[in-house]
């Protein structure tokens, strides 16, 4: 099987998830491999993934389960790389394989939570990852812990899911790399973009809450830059700014004891 990388995902530090689309069906595709990742698959570390990168997956086994129906087992010893696609190929491909409507990619089961984030109940929905093109530009902004989020605006619902575009850090997986951001920030007002967006893994926020499948953005695709080369020049920042950070919502107001 082969695969064009168009969701490379960084996930804890020094581990990435990888899922692309299958050139013959046009299908989402999730590598697997019984763990996660690394870094060392990256194409810049010596390995075969990169944006736009077309990979022979070898022999595959399907492993597909609700909502994560993109999972294909491989052996990673088989993976080879072919080519990279040309920018209007790579930008024609994520054109025709995406959707205006998150509800059209992940089904009726994805639910708006309290906090505007995303979430489908754990083995539920029809698929975890999709390309998205939006009727209006998606804006970026840091939470209250500094982390970069995507505000998504769908049917009068606004959606605020977490970024992680692996481009947008450094190495270590957690340092914003701020100009970049400040740089996609403003091209995303007047350049048309794609965006790769899945759902994670079950999880939960707390021990007492139940684990749901959370929405995030996995890659912004530009259509002035399709595989991201003028991202990955990003160096790391030094010079001081600080983003805009959404204020945390005030903690409820303790109630007087009875007395």
């Amino acid at each position: 099987m082969h695969l064009v990388i168009t969701h490379p995902t960084r996930m804890k530090p020094g581990l990435i998830c990888i899922a692309g689309i299958d050139p013959d069906t046009g299908r989402q595709i999730r590598p697997v491999i019984g763990h996660c990742f690394t870094r060392a698959f990256l194409h810049h570390n010596g390995g075969p993934f990169r944006i736009g990168a077309e990979v022979d997956l070898g022999p595959t086994k399907y492993v597909g389960q609700a909502p994560a129906i993109e999972d294909h087992r491989i052996d990673p010893n088989n993976l080879r790389y072919i080519r990279r696609l040309n920018p209007n190929e790579f930008w024609s491909l994520v054109c025709k394989t995406s959707c205006p409507s998150l509800c059209t990619l992940f089904g009726p089961e994805l639910r708006h939570q309290r906090d505007h984030s995303c979430t489908t109940t754990e083995n539920h929905g029809t698929a975890s990852l999709g390309h998205l093109r939006t009727a209006q530009p998606a804006t970026i902004f840091f939470n209250f812990l500094g982390r970069p989020r995507a505000s998504l605006h769908e049917n009068q619902f606004e959606s605020k899911i977490s970024i992680t575009d692996f481009r947008l850090c450094r190495s270590d997986h957690q340092t914003p790399r701020l100009r970049l951001i400040a740089d996609i920030t403003s091209r995303l007002r007047s350049v048309p973009a794609i965006l790769a967006v899945g759902l994670t893994r079950p999880c939960q926020k707390s021990p007492n809450s139940p684990p749901y499948h959370w929405l995030q953005l996995n890659n912004i695709h530009l259509q002035d830059d399709p595989l991201g080369d003028s991202l990955n020049l990003a160096s790391d920042d030094t010079e001081l700014w600080t983003p805009y950070r959404e204020k945390p919502e005030p903690a409820p107001k303790a109630r007087a004891a009875a007395g």
